[in-house]
């Protein structure tokens, strides 16, 4: 489905009343400008997660020219970051492929608040912190090396990539 279709097509770089945009409900792969809804399965290796049109995610990164699912870098995205429109926006703008999985994700020990400045683009921006007895519902994006640069380098010098201690998705 194209994201124009699945109304997660807006770009808060660009408009910035429209902070943080729509994020996926549920797993897919973001190619291009279109939205591929995936179907997960409990205690099955997230690259055999099955895209819509029914190749398993490793078979439809490895057709898009890019690294499999286990050479990816898990991020969890905050704010417009977690919204197809917007990493569409910050890939492509640079020359790299868009094609990136998501999922939704529930954090434990994790808030997420605002952060406590406007950002140049105009909004107050979302900002996790950590929150002992908290629980966040993120998104989790898998970037290849060069989608990882572009992403942190759009968030220097005020936002910094930290490693959480435990991450068992795979």
């Amino acid at each position: 489905m194209s994201l124009s279709r699945a109304g997660m097509d807006g770009i808060p770089a660009l408009d910035p009343l429209s902070y943080p945009g729509r994020t996926v409900d549920g797993p897919a792969l973001l190619s291009g400008s279109q939205l591929f809804a995936m179907a997960s399965a409990e205690q099955q290796h997230m690259g055999s997660w099955l895209v819509d049109g029914g190749a398993t995610l490793d078979e439809a990164l490895d057709e898009a020219g890019g690294p499999s699912n286990g050479k990816r870098h898990p991020v969890i995205a905050i704010g417009s970051n977690a919204t197809p429109g917007q990493l569409r926006y910050k890939l492509s703008r640079l020359g790299l492929p868009v094609v990136v999985p998501m999922t939704t994700l529930r954090v434990s020990r994790l808030g997420v608040g605002v952060s406590a400045h406007v950002a140049r683009n105009g909004y107050v921006a979302n900002s996790p912190f950590a929150d002992p007895g908290g629980e966040a519902e993120v998104v989790l994006t898998l970037l290849d090396a060069d989608q990882l640069q572009a992403v942190d380098d759009t968030e220097l010098p005020r936002y910094r990539r930290v490693l959480l201690w435990s991450f068992a998705m795979w």
